[in-house]
């Protein structure tokens, strides 16, 4: 369900909805188990549980790198602007090159040099280590 939610950038209150909820009653009628839709107070907990062992996860993933190198990307749609950042590294452990992104928040600013990098530290605060580049 919460798979459903989030890669279908669904609103919370999905849930809630007697459609939604008739839909998955309806998908375990005549089963011996029977599933229920979660509540919205669940499933928020458990997107909050995800988020914070994704973020361990990268964490973790970041300090065993001995160089972490990152890219920023601006874009703008329907009339907003909006900002992301990428790390990349070379996984010391299997030599693969790998990428993850740190952060993508709506920018309501002019895409110039000087306020992306104004901007850019307080984008990767959350991920402090000595082999990110802070500007």
């Amino acid at each position: 369900m919460v798979d459903y939610e989030v890669e279908g950038m669904l609103p919370l209150s999905t849930v809630t909805k007697p459609e939604f909820k008739n839909r998955v009653a309806g998908l375990t009628k005549g089963n011996a188990k029977t599933i229920k839709a979660p509540s919205k107070h669940n499933l928020k907990k458990t997107l909050k549980a995800r988020k914070r062992a994704m973020h361990s996860n990268i964490k973790n993933t970041l300090k065993r790198q001995k160089y972490l190198r990152t890219t920023t990307d601006l874009w703008s749609q329907n009339q907003r602007g909006f900002m992301g950042v990428t790390c990349h590294f070379l996984d010391a452990a299997t030599l693969k090159r790998e990428s993850v992104i740190l952060a993508c928040r709506r920018m309501e600013f002019h895409h110039t040099a000087e306020k992306v990098a104004e901007v850019y530290p307080y984008m990767t605060n959350s991920i402090s280590f000595p082999q990110l580049p802070t500007q």
